[in-house]
């Protein structure tokens, strides 16, 4: 459904705009097929680009899947914002197709792995530094006895 020139709800795998890693379209338009050319090319050289930095494209493209597809919500791995990151890069709002076309996939591409490996890590960051800190001490003692760690027997 579309409100306020916005889609809202579950997308089709059919659109053009679908966030899913890989567009599948019934129709042989030459629009259509431009922009499958497009966007697979857009996934291939990022693709490439994340492998350089050392991320698992195919993880990530599994994961960005199944955050929209599931109920499990967003891989805690990457983290919603390298999620979200990723499938705008795959699928760009149709607004911006004319921006898409008139840049360099391959610059693009490095751009937006870089971008999606800093949100990946800070996820991760930020969900070790949570850990650290409700990990602490329960009370004044490291076993929470008063004891500092002293032998009670």
């Amino acid at each position: 459904a579309l409100i306020g020139g916005r889609r809202i709800g579950n997308m089709c795998p059919f659109t053009p705009h679908s966030p899913l890693p890989l567009i599948m379209s019934m129709s042989t338009s030459s629009d259509d097929s431009t922009t499958m050319n497009m966007q697979t090319k857009r996934i291939d050289a990022l693709h490439k680009q994340l492998s350089l930095l050392g991320v698992d494209a195919k993880d990530l493209a599994s994961a960005a899947t199944r955050s929209i597809t599931t109920t499990e919500g967003f891989d805690p791995k990457y983290g919603k914002p390298a999620i979200k990151a990723y499938r705008t890069y795959v699928s760009p709002r149709p607004s911006k197709s004319e921006t898409v076309k008139k840049e360099d996939v391959n610059v693009a591409a490095a751009r937006c792995a870089r971008q999606i490996d800093f949100l990946a890590k800070r996820h991760r960051s930020h969900e070790a530094e949570w850990v650290r800190h409700t990990d602490t001490v329960a009370g004044p003692g490291v076993d929470g006895s008063g004891s500092q760690g002293k032998e009670r027997f």
